[in-house]
């Protein structure tokens, strides 16, 4: 299907080429969209699920570079000591949102490190991790983008007041962090870039998120060993070294959406393989499931395109308290 489909496109910019007429082209692509989701989109012939998915853990394993919280390291310090790292606390922070918002600022600056007063109270080890990976990490996907792994220190500074230091790890410290400014800054241009190219802005939401799947799934490959790279659980392995696991696929898709201002979410959880990372998106007024990284199989691509929280639950769990629902049905 996609070679016939690849080669009826580019008769047909061939014959279009001299005359200029953008709205025919346009017409035309989105008649091989229309063409290519009537024979594969989910609702007309889903696979068996059970032969898919033996094949699909073979090919695919644990895909997400999140440390659970016991390997979060932390530091108590001792006020008294001379030479400690608190001399200098600029931030205080009032609240957890005020807290999330003083991370953020340090991780869009592509900071090391963060410090701030909070009430002791508000803080523990947990919330901290909730804050940097369950919210920060899953809603903005460049400004967090190769932090895959902190640790932190605290000072009791008085009755009311905890001194917090984070320290952060942007790509297993592979590179300087001006680095790492360059990487956020060329994948956030690629994004760009592909709006452009594909002529995404202006189409309809179902047409934007088929053309972002069929974008990353013709160009980004899943790596074929272990163990994976920093950069391949990033936009930038995605988007500029093309090759990524799943939180790779899945981040890109997800910065392309929010340029879009497409309404998604980066969604994670676990397969029997391990970790996985994937996206949900809102589309003519109701969400739908979108696994880029399964559709990008040959034994049955786009089998995971706008698809139900049901057909998602055979292959994998989720926390469904932290994202909406799907719609009951696939999308046709």
């Amino acid at each position: 299907m996609f070679k016939k489909l690849t080669a009826l496109l580019l008769v047909v910019l061939l014959l279009l080429t001299g005359c200029g007429t953008v709205d025919i082209m346009d017409d035309t692509v989105n008649d091989l969209v229309q063409d290519y989701t009537n024979h594969t989109k989910p609702g007309t012939t889903l696979p068996a699920v059970g032969d898919m998915l033996d094949r699909i853990l073979d090919d695919y394993v644990s895909g997400l570079k999140i440390p659970d919280r016991s390997q979060i390291q932390h530091n108590t310090v001792d006020p008294a000591k001379p030479g400690n790292t608190f001399q200098n606390v600029n931030n205080n922070c009032n609240s957890i949102d005020e807290m999330k918002q003083c991370i953020l600022q340090a991780l869009s600056n592509t900071e090391k490190s963060v410090t701030f007063y909070i009430n002791p109270s508000l803080f523990s080890r947990d919330v901290l991790y909730n804050v940097v990976f369950n919210q920060l990490c899953e809603e903005y996907m460049l400004e967090t983008m190769g932090m895959q792994k902190y640790q932190y220190s605290t000072m009791q500074a008085d009755a009311n007041r905890l001194a917090v230091s984070i320290e952060f790890f942007y790509f297993e410290n592979k590179y300087s962090l001006n680095d790492v400014k360059t990487m956020k800054q060329q994948s956030l241009e690629k994004a760009k870039e592909i709006i452009r190219t594909l002529g995404l802005e202006g189409k309809s939401t179902y047409d934007q998120v088929y053309l972002v799947n069929k974008y990353l799934c013709d160009n980004c490959v899943y790596p074929k060993t272990e163990p994976y790279s920093a950069e391949s659980h990033s936009i930038y392995g995605a988007l500029i070294e093309k090759s990524a696991v799943c939180e790779g696929y899945a981040r890109s898709a997800q910065l392309i959406f929010s340029l879009l201002n497409i309404n998604s979410y980066f969604v994670v959880g676990d397969t029997p393989a391990g970790g996985h990372a994937w996206n949900l998106v809102y589309v003519d007024g109701a969400f739908y499931q979108l696994d880029i990284t399964w559709n990008d199989a040959e034994y049955q691509p786009n089998a995971y395109f706008l698809v139900t929280d049901e057909y998602m639950s055979k292959s994998r769990t989720w926390d469904t308290t932290r994202y909406p629902a799907s719609s009951k049905t696939p999308y046709k």
